[in-house]
C-alpha cells in the first residue's frame, strides 16, 4: 500500500602548512545529504506523509475474537455509488479454537444497525458495547463450526473524511461518483463485521453486491457472473478461493468503464487482468496506455520470485479517488496509473497478500519488500541500474532527518501515522532489504531465500523471525547481529576513514558510531573503491567489528592512489567519508631523536627523547588538537586513556626543533 499525501495527477510534477598540525587531507564523501533533486518529483507519488487522521478508533482483536478461527465469509450487500450507506447481511463461517466457546465477538461500527442476529440459521441475543458486538450464552465445542449471520443497515458518520481510517467513503471525481472501502489497519468494521486478527486468514469469501443497474462493482476474486434484478438494479458476484487477510477485502463500485486483457506469463499460465477504470475519455485513454506495463512486470515477479500467487483468480484495478494505493488482494485500489505505483502495489500481491505479516510490528515485511520491489528491482529490470540507483539514492536522502526510530513498530502501536511511516517502514525497510543483500554478498542464495520464505508462509502469515530463519538456512551465515542492529535497533552507523599509502599497502584507521544511542555501534561489512592514478580502480570488502579499527590490505603493485570511495555502489545503509592523510610518516630532526612506547597503546604512553623535552602536542587524523602537556624531562609517560580510539599524532617540542611521531590507541 501507499497511503500518500494529496497530490496533483496527470489530470487534476592542513590546513595544514605548519610543523606542529600534520593531518593535511582531501575528503571524498559518500553521505545521505547526495539527495538527488533531479528524482524527488519523480518520487512524489511515493511520498508518506500523512494529515491528521480523524477517523474511527483503530481497534484490535480482543481476546473473545481470538478464541475462534474464521473460515468462511458471504457478503450479501446493497451499495450505492453516492452514499457509504450499506443495507444487507454478511455470514461468518467459524470454528472454536478453546475447549468451551461461550460468547461469540466481532466488531461493527456502533453507527449500523443490526437489525437481527442468527447462530446456525437460528435468531439470538447480542449485547453491544461501544464498536463490539457480542453474542452471549453459547455452548461451542473446540473445532466445532458455527455460521453466524449478521442483517445490518446504515452508515457510520465519519465516513466522508478521507482519511484512510473509515473503513468506507464516497466522493465524486471527474464527473463519477463513486463508492470504495479501505480496511487498514484495524478499520474493515467501519463496513462489515470483523475481526482484526492478521494472522486468522479467512479460508474463502463470496462476495455479493447489489446496486443499479448503470454502476459495476469490482471486487476480489473471480466475477462469477453478474444478475440483472428487478427496479433496474443489478448484482455482481465475486468469489475467491485463496486464503485472504480481513484488510485485503474490498469493493469499488461506480459507473467504471472496463479494460480487461490476458497476460501470458509463461509457455502453461495465462492470467485475466481486469480493469475497472473512471468513466472518463482522458483519464481512461490514459490508463489503458500506462496499463501496458502490467504483462511485463507480471512476469518479472514470477519469474523473479514464484508464479503469481492468485494464478487461478485474476490481477485487476479499481480506480479511486484515494492518496496512493491500496493491495485489496486481487482487485488493487488506484489513485492512477503511475508505473511506479503500479509496480509497487503489484508486489504487494507476494509481500503482503500471498505471505502477510503476521502482527504490524512487522509490517516492514509487506511495504519494506514492496518498497525495494518497486524502486529498485523494478527500476533496475526496465530501466537500468544507474536508473535504479538514483531510487536508491531518493531512499537514502529521506533517513537524512531520521538519526533514530526503528523499522520495527512496537506491538503496542495502533497509530495508522506510525504503522505507515514512510521513511521507516516503507524507505529503511527497503534499504535493510538491500543491506541484508550486500550482508549476504550471493544473490543466488539471497533470491533463493526469497522464494522459499513465500513458499514456506504462502497463503499464511510470518514475522521477522521467520524470514531471519529462512535467509540464515539459504545463506547459512548467523544474521542475529543483524536483525538485532536494523530491526530491533535505530539509526544507521556513520563511517569516517582515515587513509594512507605505504607502499604496496593501504592502510585505513575507520572510525565507525551510530546516528542513534540506542544503537552505538554496527557490526557490518563495507567496501571501498580503490581508484589509482592511472585511472584503473579495485574494490575491497572489509568488516567491522569495533567502532574504531584499523586495517592494513595489499594493493596492486607499484600503483599510486588517486582517492578512495566509500560503499561506491550504495549497497550499506550508512553515511561515510575517506580522509587521505598527505603526511601521517614519522619525522625526525637530524640528530633529534625519540621514541614511543607501547605502540599501539592502550592506557599509557612513554616518550623518550634524546633532548629534554618541553611540551607534546597531540592531535587526532583530522588535525583537531586534543592535548598539550608540559613535560621538561627526557623522559616521561603520558596518560592517553581518556583518548578515543584510534590514530594520533605527537609533536614533541624541545630547544633544537619539534620531532613528529604517529602512535594509535586501542
Amino acid at each position: 500500500m501507499q497511503p500518500l499525501k494529496i497530490i496533483n495527477t496527470r489530470f487534476i510534477a592542513m590546513k595544514t602548512s605548519n610543523t606542529i598540525l600534520i593531518c593535511a587531507f582531501t575528503a571524498f564523501i559518500v553521505s545521505f545529504a547526495e539527495i538527488a533533486t533531479a528524482h524527488q518529483d519523480n518520487h512524489s507519488k511515493c511520498s508518506h506523509a500523512r494529515n491528521d487522521t480523524k477517523g474511527i478508533p483503530s481497534l484490535m482483536p480482543t481476546a473473545l475474537q481470538q478464541r475462534y478461527d474464521l473460515k468462511y465469509y458471504c457478503f450479501n450487500l446493497s451499495v450505492s455509488d453516492t452514499t457509504t450507506a450499506l443495507s444487507g447481511f454478511v455470514t461468518m463461517k467459524a470454528a472454536s479454537v478453546v475447549p468451551i466457546l461461550d460468547s461469540i465477538s466481532f466488531y461493527l461500527h456502533s453507527d449500523y444497525i443490526i437489525d437481527s442476529v442468527k447462530l446456525n440459521d437460528i435468531a439470538v441475543p447480542f449485547i453491544t458495547t461501544g464498536h463490539e458486538r457480542i453474542i452471549p450464552n453459547v455452548h461451542l465445542e473446540q473445532s466445532t463450526l458455527f455460521d453466524v449471520q449478521i442483517f445490518y443497515h446504515g452508515k457510520h458518520t465519519n465516513a466522508s473524511a478521507e482519511d484512510w481510517t473509515n473503513g468506507i467513503y464516497s466522493n465524486f471525481v471527474l464527473g463519477n461518483h463513486i463508492t470504495w472501502t479501505i480496511s487498514v489497519p484495524f478499520t474493515a468494521y467501519g463496513w462489515y463485521p470483523a475481526k482484526h486478527q492478521l494472522n486468522d486468514k479467512i479460508d474463502s469469501a463470496d462476495l455479493h453486491f447489489t446496486t443499479s443497474l448503470s454502476n459495476k462493482v469490482a471486487s476480489n476474486g473471480l466475477l462469477t457472473s453478474v444478475d440483472t434484478l428487478s427496479d433496474n438494479m443489478i448484482r455482481y458476484n465475486w468469489k475467491t478461493n485463496y486464503p485472504i487477510d480481513y484488510y485485503l477485502i474490498a469493493f469499488g463500485v461506480s459507473n467504471y468503464r472496463e479494460h480487461h486483457f490476458n497476460v501470458a506469463l509463461n509457455d502453461a499460465d495465462s492470467l485475466p487482468v481486469m480493469n475497472y477504470i473512471y468513466n472518463d475519455d482522458d483519464f481512461f485513454n490514459q490508463a489503458v496506455s500506462d496499463l501496458n506495463v502490467v504483462g511485463d512486470m507480471l512476469r518479472f515477479y514470477s519469474d523473479t520470485f514464484c508464479l503469481y500467487p492468485f494464478i487461478n483468480e485474476k490481477y485487476g484495478h479499481m480506480s479511486a479517488p484515494i492518496s496512493g494505493g491500496m493491495e485489496h488482494q486481487t482487485m488493487i485500489t488506484m489513485m492512477d496509473y503511475d508505473e511506479d505505483l503500479i509496480a509497487h502495489e503489484m508486489s504487494h500481491q507476494w509481500f503482503g497478500d500471498m505471505v502477510t505479516c503476521a502482527s504490524f510490528e512487522h509490517v516492514w515485511l509487506n511495504e519494506g519488500f514492496a518498497t525495494y520491489c518497486a524502486n529498485y528491482l523494478m527500476r533496475e529490470y526496465r530501466h537500468g541500474f544507474n536508473d535504479a540507483q538514483a531510487h536508491l539514492r531518493a531512499l537514502r536522502g529521506s533517513l537524512v532527518n531520521y538519526k533514530s526510530g526503528s523499522v520495527r513498530v512496537p506491538a503496542d502501536n495502533t497509530s495508522f501515522e506510525r504503522i505507515y511511516n514512510g521513511t521507516l517502514t516503507y524507505n529503511k525497510g527497503a534499504l535493510v532489504l538491500h543491506n541484508l543483500r550486500f550482508v549476504v554478498n550471493d544473490d543466488a542464495k539471497f533470491f533463493l531465500a526469497i522464494r522459499k520464505y513465500l513458499n514456506r508462509f504462502a497463503y499464511s502469515t510470518a514475522t521477522t523471525a521467520d524470514f531471519q530463519s529462512v535467509m540464515e538456512e539459504e545463506a547459512n551465515i548467523d544474521l542475529d547481529a543483524f536483525f538485532n542492529q536494523w530491526f530491533y535497533g535505530e539509526g544507521y552507523p556513520v563511517f569516517k576513514i582515515a587513509y594512507w599509502q605505504e607502499g604496496n599497502n593501504l592502510n585505513l584507521s575507520s572510525h565507525q558510531s551510530g546516528t542513534s544511542p540506542s544503537t552505538p555501534f554496527f557490526k557490518t561489512p563495507f567496501e571501498i573503491e580503490i581508484k589509482y592514478k592511472d585511472n584503473s580502480k579495485e574494490r575491497i570488502r572489509l568488516y567491522h567489528q569495533d567502532s574504531v579499527q584499523q586495517f592494513s590490505v595489499p594493493i596492486s603493485a607499484n600503483k599510486e592512489i588517486d582517492k578512495l570511495i566509500f560503499d561506491p555502489d550504495m549497497r550499506l545503509l550508512s553515511s561515510g567519508s575517506c580522509y587521505y592523510e598527505v603526511r601521517l610518516r614519522d619525522v625526525d630532526n637530524g640528530t633529534l631523536k625519540a621514541n614511543l612506547y607501547p605502540n599501539p597503546a592502550k592506557h599509557q604512553l612513554n616518550i623518550s627523547c634524546s633532548e629534554i623535552m618541553q611540551t607534546a602536542e597531540i592531535c587526532n587524523i583530522s588535525g583537531q588538537k586534543t592535548a598539550v602537556i608540559p613535560i621538561h624531562n627526557t623522559q616521561t609517560t603520558i596518560d592517553v586513556a581518556n583518548l578515543a580510539k584510534g590514530q594520533y599524532i605527537i609533536t614533541i617540542h624541545t630547544d633544537k626543533g619539534s620531532i613528529l611521531k604517529r602512535f594509535s590507541l586501542q
